[in-house]
């Protein structure tokens, strides 16, 4: 389980489903920079920063934490957080690589675009009920954009905003990309940073585990065993979700 924007949960159905395709391709791209020497960066500095191991495990952990509804919500630090928001990262990516591809060949695969689609939650108001769009995106709607780009939408930059409605689903804020600001400054301003953000004390300075270099099999198979490549129809629940209006 998970300590959600939305609630202390366990990720289920389509929403899962993304997850586990991003983690699996996260966890395969750590992989293939192990072996050549090159590590892969998804540009978000507090998980770009970590040795490839220690992103091996807390990924693991971020994976346990969203689709295990037997583990118990971890802490939330930025390294954990900011993990989630690098998953989401890839997402934009893969997106963006699609939309090349059927620029460049003609031809229409919206694979990528169709997940992000079908996990799409809309946001729960503070009297618990689900509405369409956070308060700050009515403007979009005001300018003619929707909430979720139709799945032959070609601008990337509708993409990255839907995106961060995706993340917002999971997380609070963006506070983890402070990190580098709250360790610039002196402990007292850091403190005082912390405090006025209401960030927990030991949020920036938890550290990542490590693992050593023989484990990375086994961590390896741990994420594997999360996030088997199953299809979205089998976990997804035959009745109707009020909170979905994506056809």
């Amino acid at each position: 389980m998970w300590e959600t924007s939305q609630g202390t949960r366990t990720l289920t159905g389509a929403e899962a489903y993304l997850i586990k395709e991003l983690v699996h391709y996260l966890h395969d791209q750590i992989l293939v920079g192990i072996e050549i020497g090159e590590p892969h960066f998804s540009d978000v500095a507090v998980f770009d920063c970590l040795q490839p191991t220690q992103q091996l495990v807390t990924l693991y952990t971020v994976a346990r934490g969203l689709l295990d509804p037997a583990a118990a919500p971890p802490k939330l630090t930025a390294t954990c957080e900011g993990t989630i928001y690098a998953i989401f990262r890839e997402l934009e990516t893969l997106i963006e690589a699609e939309i090349e591809f059927e620029k460049d060949s003609g031809l229409s695969d919206y694979s990528i675009r169709s997940l992000a689609r079908a996990a799409y939650i809309p946001v729960r108001n503070p009297s618990g009920v689900y509405c369409d769009l956070k308060p700050e995106m009515k403007s979009g709607i005001d300018q003619g954009w929707d909430a979720v780009p139709q799945k032959e939408c070609t601008v990337m930059e509708r993409w990255s905003d839907f995106i961060e409605l995706l993340a917002d689903n999971i997380l609070w804020d963006r506070d983890f990309q402070f990190d580098r600001i709250v360790g610039d400054v002196s402990p007292d301003q850091a403190g005082l940073i912390k405090q006025q953000l209401g960030i927990n004390e030991d949020y920036y300075s938890s550290v990542a585990q490590d693992i050593r270099e023989v484990d990375i099999a086994e961590i390896s198979a741990l994420i594997g065993k999360l996030t088997p490549a199953t299809q979205y129809a089998d976990s997804h629940s035959s009745q109707p979700d009020p909170r979905r209006n994506i056809a």
